[in-house]
């Protein structure tokens, strides 16, 4: 059989491509993960037409 490879070699390999598939991760992800989640809480006094608690609202095409 031929020579046993470099251990230490071999060893970066596999953490080079660790580390690229974190980087692959998070850019895919378009940076989603430490992006801010906002949530608003708004009262109605009068009518709101048949909207019920937990409907999904529009706003401004949002």
């Amino acid at each position: 059989m031929g020579k046993s490879g470099n251990h230490a070699a071999i060893g970066a390999f596999v953490v080079g491509a660790i580390v690229l598939l974190i980087i692959g991760v998070f850019i895919l992800g378009s940076g989603k993960f430490f992006s801010p989640q906002l949530e608003f809480v708004m009262f109605f006094e009068g009518s709101v037409k048949g909207l019920q608690t937990g409907s999904p609202v529009m706003l401004r095409g949002v």
